[in-house]
Formats: C-alpha cells, structure tokens, sequence
C-alpha cells in the first residue's frame, strides 16, 4: 500500500481495533528504536550545548521540598511565596537531589513520549505521516527545553499520550491511571476523565475508568499537608506569584482565545495552522464517529482543565503549560498536508510528495527560527544568568557573615533555598520582586543583581536604586550580573555547607 493510502485510509472506531495485530506491529516496527534513539541524541546534544539549563527553578524546589519533607523541616511551611509542589516530581525526581540524575531520567522520558507520539500517529495515520511527525517534534525548540529543565510540563504531554495511546487500544484502566498520574503532576488534567463515561467497554469499567483519575486529589492535599503544613496551603502561590511579575492573569473568557488563536495558530503555526486545521477536519468527515476519539477529545478536555482554573484562579499564562496542544496539531498538521496532498494528486507520488513538502519546508522554516530566536532571546542569557549564580553562591559561602541577609531575583529563589538552607530557614534571603512591589526600605546585606533575570521594569528600577544608595563593593561581576556585598573583608568562617 502507498504512503497516501496509509495516510487517507479510514479506521475503524477503538471497539474494533484488532489488539493483538497492534501490539505485533509495535513490536515489529523497526522505526521506534530509531526514534528512541533520536530523541535520546536529541537530549544529550542539547545538554552539552546549554548546560545551565538543568538548573531549573522548579526542578531545584522538588529537591528543596523533599529534603525539607525528610528532615523535618519546616520552613516552607510559612514562606510568602514558593514554586507550587507538584505532588509526583517532587517524590519523584526530588528524591534524586542531583539535577544530572533527574535530567537522565527525564532523558527517558522524553524518548517515551517521541515514541508514544510516533505510535498514536502512526495508528491514526500511516508510518509516513508518524515519521514525519517525529522529525518535526526534534525540531520543537519546547522539546529540548522542556527535557533539560524536566519540566512538568513534558511529563504532563507524556502522560496524557500515553493515556490518549491505550485509551484508542481499549485499555481503559491503563489510560486512566495514566490520567491518574499526570493529574498528580498537575490537577488540571482531572477533566480528561470525563472520555471515559462515553468511551467503549463496559459500563463497569467506563465507571471505574472515571472515577480512578480523582484519587488524585487526596494524595495532592495529603502532600499539600506534608509540605507546606496545610492541604490547601499552595493556592497562595498563584496570588503571591502574579502579583510579583508582568504577567496579566487570563480569566475564562480568554483562555480558549489565548491558547487556540493567538498562540498556537498566530504565533506558533503562523505560516501553517491552515493545515492543521484541514487535518482535523478532514479526518473527523472521513468517520464523525471520531468525535469521540481519545486523539480528538483528551487535549481538548485538557485544555477544559486550564478553562476550569482560570475560573476559579486566574493566572499569567505560559505556552509551555498548553505544549501537549502543541504537539497534538503538529501530528493534524503532518496528516492534514499528506491528506490534502493525496487528493489532490491521486495517481502522481511526485507531484503529492512536491506539495506536502511545500508545507513541510515552511513549518520546518518556522520551527528553526524559533530555535534561533530562542538561543538569542533567553537560552545564551540564562545559560550565564545561572553560571553567575553558581559562582555567586561560592562567593558568598566564603565571604557571607552570620545573620547576613542576601536578595536575588525571584527565578533564583529556589536555588538559593537548596544552596542555602541555614539562610532559608533563618528568614535571610528574600526576592527582588518582593521588596520592590511592597517598597520596603531595608538594604540587604548581599546583593545577586541580574538585570535580565528580574520579573518586572520596577524590580529593575528598585534595585539600581538600591545598589546606588548602599555602600556596596563588588565581589564577583560578568558584565551583565554582579554579587554586591558590605565593604571588603576577609572570608568568614562557617556558612551554610
């Protein structure tokens, strides 16, 4: 059979779907070593390119979060703000307290998801359709950063394709657990639960499927409780957190617009989105019963998960939070052009490839300028915003004094607090954001100031005045950043480690 005739051939609904014959063909199909392996080169190139990265701000507070857990700590307990724990990464990968040994893992995981992406494209659209999908994945400049950050939001994508998988395989209980899971990441996913009340099997297992996702919620508040002293003690982070940053919260009214329209279509498809529009058209009209498809309705149920958060707690919007939806029109995108392609060109491989490929060189141009304009906008600076950091904290495990306070910028925060845990629980590193939104007058002792790290123009201003009115001497500066300090002594002795 030709690639075209893979591509537009119609599928029987997931009642039907021969699980035995799947399963042969997953084992047969020499493409998913392939894509492994891609994925894991595709890691380990962009590790040794941006190093830094690992260091990521959530990552460092699932590691603050379970060393505090374990040894009884309490101070985050009583914190103003702190990254919101999210219940499965930190018992999880921050109870590996080593960002090379959490980046291996999410190594791992990122393979799992290219491959997973490549099997639900390839049983909804043919082997073409999944390898070109795959390619493009790569080629997301949100892959790379996501894995070496371990982000949650990789492992939120990652569970729910795996649920979106065995769900179109039938397997019911597996797809919810798999919902179970990512909901533990993050709740917003618990409305993907819903498929499972209109999904095939029977009504036993539909019921049980539904229900098994919300188990969720008391192991969230029950970790809540360990961590932070209260189950419902996170939800003055999201407060805490918009109030210090240029972000505006989006409420329910422009989350769907936000997301579908400005971002995805306007910003991250601009050149290409009518394709993948005409991709999920084109395969809902070929069979309206795949209205009810897991592939068409859990990223949508997602997306009602950050409707229903908004509602309840609006909140500044990142893309990163909607990267599966990214990811899921990427694979109607490739199937879309494909399609199009084979119905405009039946009988002539040549003349279809030459159009499809048409698409492809316009989405492949936009995604490499994205990676360009990633490296150039935020990769190169936070690759030496978080070498400074690293050398600043050096500094001041020598030179800092007992008692002495020290204000960085909130995206350090996390750093500080796992670098520093005396300081930390003494009430001795504070945020720029935080000082300069409440206008506190007091002048810290140790300054990290970088410029490019804080959250607004005013932490910005508030801080250049501070540094101008303080009597400060500069131990360790790059050009860009500066650790500032009380005038020249020599080293201390002690310090936090």
């Amino acid at each position: 059979m030709s690639s075209g005739a893979v591509v537009g051939a119609t599928h029987a609904p997931p009642s039907s779907i021969d699980l035995p014959a799947v399963a042969r063909s997953a084992r047969l199909d020499w493409c998913i070593p392939l894509v492994v392996a891609a994925n894991l080169v595709h890691v380990l190139a962009f590790a040794w390119l941006y190093p830094a990265h690992r260091l990521d701000p959530d990552l460092l507070s699932y590691f603050t979060y379970f060393r505090n857990w374990l040894i009884d700590d309490r101070v985050l307990h009583s914190v103003a703000y702190f990254t919101a724990p999210k219940t499965l990464l930190v018992f999880t990968l921050g109870a590996l307290r080593n960002p090379s040994a959490a980046l291996a893992c999410t190594a791992l995981a990122s393979a799992a998801l290219g491959a997973i992406v490549y099997l639900i494209a390839r049983d909804a659209f043919g082997r073409s359709a999944a390898v070109i999908a795959s390619g493009f994945l790569l080629l997301d400049p949100s892959k790379a950063v996501l894995t070496l950050r371990s982000s949650a939001d990789l492992y939120l994508a990652l569970l729910v394709f795996l649920a979106i998988l065995l769900a179109e395989r039938g397997r019911l209980v597996g797809a919810a657990l798999s919902i179970l899971l990512s909901a533990l990441v993050k709740p917003v996913t618990l409305p993907c639960a819903a498929y499972f009340l209109i999904a095939p099997g029977t009504r036993r297992d539909r019921v049980l499927a539904a229900l098994l996702p919300f188990a969720a919620v008391p192991l969230i508040l029950l970790a809540h409780y360990l961590l932070l002293g209260g189950a419902f003690h996170g939800a003055q982070f999201f407060d805490e957190f918009s109030s210090m940053t240029d972000g505006e919260p989006i409420g329910p009214g422009q989350v769907v617009h936000w997301v579908l329209w400005s971002q995805l279509i306007k910003i991250r498809f601009a050149s290409t989105a009518t394709w993948g529009v005409l991709g999920i058209l084109l395969w809902v009209a070929t069979d309206p019963h795949r209205l009810t498809r897991p592939l068409l309705l859990l990223p949508l149920l997602f997306l009602a998960g950050y409707l229903v958060l908004s509602a309840v707690a609006p909140y500044p919007p990142y893309f990163r939070y909607f990267w599966l939806l990214e990811i899921w029109f990427l694979i109607f995108l490739v199937s879309g052009a494909l399609e199009v392609a084979r119905r405009l060109a039946p009988a002539n491989p040549r003349l279809r490839w030459a159009a499809a490929g048409t698409v492809f060189v316009l989405l492949a141009d936009g995604l490499i300028g994205r990676q360009l304009d990633y490296r150039r906008e935020y990769a190169a600076p936070h690759e030496q915003s978080m070498r400074f950091a690293e050398t600043a904290s050096r500094v001041l495990r020598a030179r800092r004094g007992a008692g002495e306070t020290v204000v960085a910028p909130l995206g350090l925060l996390p750093y500080m607090m796992w670098e520093f845990p005396d300081a930390a629980r003494a009430g001795q590193i504070d945020t720029a954001e935080r000082l300069a939104r409440d206008h506190l007058a007091a002048r810290p002792d140790w300054v990290i100031d970088v410029p490019r790290m804080y959250a607004t123009d005013t932490t910005r201003r508030w801080m250049r005045d501070v540094v101008h009115a303080g009597a400060y001497t500069v131990y360790e500066h790059d050009g860009q950043a500066a650790l500032l300090g009380p005038i020249a002594r020599p080293p201390a002795l002690g310090g936090d480690r």
